[in-house]
């Protein structure tokens, strides 16, 4: 297998010492061996076909980086993420790294991360998730402030001078607030994550928030507690797709609710069907608008509209 291929393999498949085959494949010949073109185009060719890869370590202690680059994301990461991590992973390969990924289920998986990172060499560290609930926001942040070249997507907590991206999700909320009241809707419902704890909040649903306080107000619509509700759940949707159904009920049936912004496009589309099979018109009775702009939002009738959080930027914002 590639893992147990040797430079003293190549070497005696070529007939040369394990010293020239480390000149043409380690990054240097200052050890003064002297080796042909034609000789280095055979080692190549020989590594090529048995499938050598160089042991990072020792690239390590010869001075070259290990084109490594550490991403961290959720434990349970929507489709927006996924789609960020897909154009990460194209942007990056270009400029010659690779992806070392790795999934944060709580605050302190973390630590493992810092050291296989630390170890193998890492030369940067993206950090898609990085705030938990009922935990110390800095946490993550901290540990990672072992490591050079650290870029979060979203301000982290307790980090001064932190390099980070954040994508403008309040006037996103806030634009599409004022697309819906010029419409004449009255009642404006969110979808969020966790209504109904407000401490546990990340930046994300914080900035949505401020956006819809904001719209309200824009338009002279009052703010009602009722029209912002929610399930922790639903980020994981098609696990429980009934719950659209309930959020029907709830924001439109009880509440009379003629709009919903929805907290992501798969959630959306579930409320479309949901309000459908209750009989209830698409978007002459209720509007609904979705978020992240992802391909499902096309399939519904009528087509749905959406919030696009422009991940091809944020991509090559963090990717810079």
């Amino acid at each position: 297998m590639a893992a147990n291929i040797r430079q003293i393999d190549i070497a005696r498949k070529v007939g040369v010492s394990q010293r020239t085959v480390s000149a043409v494949l380690g990054s240097t010949t200052a050890n003064g061996v002297r080796v042909s073109p034609d000789t280095a185009r055979q080692i190549r060719e020989v590594a090529d076909r048995l499938g050598y890869t160089p042991y990072s370590p020792a690239q390590l202690m010869r001075g070259k980086g290990s084109g490594l680059i550490g991403v961290l994301i959720g434990d349970s990461e929507g489709n927006a993420q996924q789609r960020r991590l897909a154009l990460l992973d194209r942007l990056l390969w270009r400029e010659g790294f690779r992806l070392m990924i790795g999934h944060l289920h709580a605050p302190r998986d973390v630590d493992a991360y810092v050291a296989d990172f630390l170890g193998r060499g890492a030369e940067g560290v993206v950090c898609i998730r990085h705030e938990f609930p009922a935990s110390s926001s800095s946490y993550v942040p901290e540990r990672l402030s072992r490591l050079r070249h650290v870029v979060y997507l979203d301000p982290p907590s307790g980090i001064t001078n932190a390099c980070f991206v954040q994508p403008d999700r309040r006037t996103g909320i806030r634009q599409a607030m004022a697309h819906l009241a010029g419409c004449g809707r009255k009642r404006i419902g969110l979808i969020t994550d966790n209504p109904n704890r407000a401490g546990r909040r990340g930046t994300p649903m914080r900035e949505r928030l401020a956006g819809y306080t904001e719209g309200l107000a824009d338009a002279g619509l009052a703010f009602d507690p009722v029209l912002i509700r929610g399930d922790k759940r639903l980020a994981e949707i098609d696990l429980y797709p009934h719950l659209a159904g309930i959020m029907v009920d709830d924001l439109v049936l009880q509440n009379g609710a003629d709009a919903v912004l929805a907290n992501n496009d798969a959630v959306g589309v579930r409320l479309i069907k949901a309000l459908q099979a209750k009989h209830i018109r698409v978007p002459e009775d209720v509007a609904v608008i979705g978020y992240d702009n992802d391909p499902v939002s096309l399939v519904t009738t009528p087509e749905m509209t959406t919030i696009d959080h422009d991940h091809h930027r944020v991509a090559h914002e963090l990717t810079d």
